[in-house]
């Protein structure tokens, strides 16, 4: 059945209507325009994207928020610590760099997962994220490091601070602190030009900073160049004047150019400026005591800053205080207290020169010359420009006796102080430049007007410039108590001063009363006993004279001066063993004392240690005229005449200005027989010498060759120079036997008797000497008193068993007397041993030879 037909309804073609709006597309018409209706209805879609959108941006906006929060935490946290350590270093203190090391060992804490997330992508966007800040405190932390082992001496952290600057390196090569901390430790090990190349390796903003012109100044001050520290530090101090080293070292070197006022005063205001600061305060003191302005009260207060404050001071400032508390102590006299406090100085910082000095300036006021030494040259080697340690250096050269090698010294002083003052003035003083150490005491006393030293010294040189002598002589001689405010440093000064003086001016007997009581009241002044030996020696008292000098090589056994002068007594008086005993302990001889210990030891028969004196020779080196003369004295005592022979008469030539070259020569010309020669060598001798022994050798040579009238007149010059030298007793009478000698053997029957009052009177000057005993037993031969001849012969040999003339004269004598024919053909055979190429020895062969 088909169904009812619909209306008709037009196709969709130009004309037909739209479809309604809001039908779905499930709603649509058909073709036929029906609607098809869906069998269940779906809820409308909603648009969700924008919301998700929203909320990742929003959650990744927090996030990133997060993140930079704790980057910046972070950050803050690094920044704020570098600039608490720097804050603690403003006054430049040990205990501000105490704090920063703390802080930056200790560092911040790490940063959260956030933070670190932060940093990574800063670091990746090419920033460099908290490793900045890592870096200022690893570099800020290496300087500090160094600065406490190169500043405060604290040397067992150099491990850690060169720990620290590797660290450094790896982190921040090119920061300033970084640099810093290389050239400090650097400096620290006296690398000098490696210092001086690094500090002008640094980028002009890095050096023109206080810190870098400040070791600039160090570096400089390390090689001695105190211009161009002083003109860096003044940089230092005009970059940043709060910059406290700078200002330090700029008041310490003004003082050491002199104007130590201005320094105390300047010290004094900054220490007011900058009272933490305990290191310029402890320099105020410093000062204090080492121009002597109220120096106890300086003492006192350096003693209450070690009780109250030790704990704050570094390393190097309790040691520069116990070496100030030292220095005052050995001013005082004190030496007990002066070893004590230069000990725990030393102790301290160990292996710092500055404060081995301490002890090697005690080992001088001990005479320790060597250890000393040893100290101060060690230290000027590794401080060349210091002024303290050139000054002890200067000192040690005077105590040798060498005031030449102090000035040279002292000259590398620009501006010395007033120790190295009266030290300059000595030395002028011992070279005979009594003008110029005035003018040395004026610049002292502008600078210590108070110290009565300066005031001694300079009457002293004013006796001896012979300006106003008179009335400075009196004022020496005045007794005079220590003023208020005054100070005297050598207690033994003023009596010493008023007896060089009175020496000076030709009152030897009161310089020697004055002398004598001076070293009574200071055992220990070896000036004094080497004064009182000069005087002793121009009073012609050769005992006396040794005395004195024996007593001040006892106390000082390096004096150049005091043992050549011993030596040359001892040698004048024929006491070999105290020319031995003067010579020996040196350390370093000039030649000429290297002859006369030769001549001692021959004296002696110690030919083994003259033997020792002259170094071993390799075959083709040259050997000068000491060594040849000490190599012919010892053959020539070892019975090798022949071969000494050459060497003795190469040494007398070479040496033509030493009297004891040619006698040597003469004496071995005189042996061999050769009077004639040896006579002209003897005088020779003589022109260079005012000793009488050429004289006495020249009238023996002349006894030798007959010439009788000749031999007197040697003979007489002889006793006028025994007369007026430290040998005239012995040599004396000498000259007066030989005297009595020419008397009796051209004088006849007359001159019996002006020979015997010869004898006498050579007796007198010294007892049984030999030539008179001989002489005497000659004059009783020819009084026919044969008995009195051979014991007056056989007491001269007693005397002096080596005399071949005593031997042949008591040998002949005997020969001729029954009964001791044996007896005297053994007196002379050893006649001949003993003279076997002399005069004697061939007349005692002639009588022993039987007759045909």
């Amino acid at each position: 059945m088909r169904a009812p037909a619909a209306t008709a309804r037009p196709s969709f073609g130009a004309n037909a209507p739209p479809p309604p709006r809001n039908l779905s597309v499930a709603q649509a018409p058909t073709a036929e325009g029906r609607t098809v209706a869906p069998a269940s209805r779906p809820a409308p879609r909603r648009r969700r994207w924008p919301i998700v959108v929203i909320t990742a941006g929003v959650l990744a906006l927090a996030g990133t928020f997060a993140l930079l929060a704790g980057y910046r935490q972070a950050a803050r946290a690094a920044d704020e610590l570098v600039t608490r350590a720097r804050r603690s270093l403003n006054d430049d203190t040990y205990l501000g760099r105490v704090n920063a090391t703390d802080m930056l060992v200790a560092g911040v804490e790490p940063p959260g997962a956030l933070g670190r997330a932060a940093d990574a992508l800063v670091r990746f966007a090419g920033r460099p994220g908290l490793a900045g800040p890592e870096a200022d405190r690893r570099a800020l932390l290496a300087r500090i490091e160094a600065e406490r082992v190169g500043r405060d001496a604290e040397r067992d952290r150099l491990p850690k601070a060169t720990e620290a600057l590797a660290e450094a390196r790896g982190l921040a090569p090119d920061a300033l602190d970084t640099r810093l901390a290389d050239i400090t430790l650097r400096l620290f090990r006296q690398e000098l030009e490696a210092a001086q190349t690094a500090l002008d390796a640094l980028p002009g903003d890095q050096r023109d900073t206080a810190a870098a012109q400040q070791l600039y100044a160090e570096v400089a001050l390390a090689r001695g160049d105190r211009p161009r520290a002083t003109d860096r530090a003044a940089t230092a101090r005009g970059k940043d004047a709060g910059f406290v080293p700078a200002q330090l070292l700029v008041l310490q070197l003004q003082a050491e150019r002199g104007d130590t006022q201005g320094a105390l005063e300047g010290l004094k205001v900054l220490g007011e400026r900058h009272r933490s600061h305990v290191g310029v305060y402890v320099a105020y003191q410093r000062l204090r005591v080492q121009e002597g302005e109220q120096a106890a009260e300086a003492v006192t207060a350096l003693q209450s800053v070690l009780e109250k404050n030790g704990e704050v001071l570094s390393p190097d400032q309790r040691a520069l205080i116990q070496d100030t508390m030292g220095l005052y102590y050995v001013r005082s006299g004190d030496i007990e207290s002066a070893r004590t406090a230069y000990t725990i100085a030393n102790k301290t910082v160990p292996d710092d020169p500055r404060y081995s000095v301490g002890l090697a300036r005690l080992d001088l006021l001990e005479y320790k010359l060597d250890a000393a030494e040893r100290v101060l040259r060690e230290a000027t080697r590794q401080h060349p420009g210091e002024p303290a340690f050139i000054t002890e250096l200067a000192r040690a050269h005077l105590l040798r006796g060498d005031p030449s090698g102090a000035l040279a010294e002292l000259k590398r002083l620009s501006a010395p102080d007033i120790d190295a003052l009266l030290l300059i003035a000595r030395s002028q003083l011992d070279l005979s430049d009594p003008n110029g150490a005035l003018e040395t005491l004026a610049a002292a006393e502008r600078q210590a007007p108070a110290l009565l030293d300066v005031d001694y010294y300079r009457l002293l040189a004013k006796v001896r410039a012979g300006v106003t002598a008179e009335a400075a002589l009196k004022q020496l001689g005045e007794p005079r108590a220590t003023g208020a405010g005054e100070q005297l440093w050598e207690a033994a000064l003023p009596g010493r001063a008023h007896g060089m003086a009175l020496a000076h001016r030709g009152d030897l007997d009161a310089a020697a009363t004055v002398l004598t009581e001076t070293f009574a009241a200071h055992p220990r002044d070896f000036l004094s006993a080497f004064e009182l030996c000069l005087v002793e020696a121009r009073r012609l008292r050769g005992r006396e004279a040794l005395k004195a000098c024996r007593a001040a090589l006892t106390i000082n056994p390096h004096n150049l001066k005091a043992a050549e002068l011993s030596a040359e007594i001892a040698e004048a008086t024929l006491d070999a063993g105290a020319v031995i005993a003067a010579l020996e302990p040196l350390r370093e001889r000039t030649p000429e004392m290297t002859r006369r210990l030769a001549r001692a030891y021959v004296a002696l028969e110690r030919v083994g240690s003259a033997a020792a004196l002259v170094p071993e020779r390799r075959e083709g080196a040259p050997e000068d005229a000491t060594d040849r003369s000490v190599r012919g004295l010892v053959l020539l005592a070892t019975g090798r005449g022949e071969e000494a022979l050459p060497l003795l008469q190469a040494a007398a030539d070479e040496l033509d200005k030493d009297a004891w070259a040619q006698i040597a020569l003469a004496d071995l010309l005189l042996d061999q027989g050769d009077a004639r020669k040896a006579a002209a060598v003897y005088r020779k001798a003589g022109k260079l010498s005012r000793l009488p022994f050429a004289s006495l050798g020249a009238a023996r040579a002349a006894m030798r060759n007959n010439d009788w009238q000749q031999a007197l007149v040697d003979a007489r010059v002889a006793e006028r120079q025994a007369r007026r030298s430290l040998s005239h007793a012995r040599l004396r009478g000498e000259a007066l036997a030989i005297q009595g000698r020419v008397t009796l053997q051209t004088g006849g029957r007359r001159g019996l008797r002006a020979a015997a009052r010869f004898f006498a009177e050579a007796l007198k000057a010294e007892k049984e000497l030999p030539a008179a005993l001989v002489g005497n037993g000659l004059l009783a031969e020819q009084q026919q008193r044969f008995d009195e001849a051979v014991r007056l012969y056989g007491r001269a040999i007693q005397v002096a068993p080596k005399d071949p003339e005593a031997h042949y004269l008591l040998g002949r004598l005997l020969l001729q007397t029954p009964g001791t024919t044996e007896q005297g053909r053994d007196m002379l055979n050893q006649a001949r041993v003993l003279d076997p190429r002399g005069r004697f020895g061939s007349l005692a062969k002639g009588l022993l030879q039987p007759t045909p």
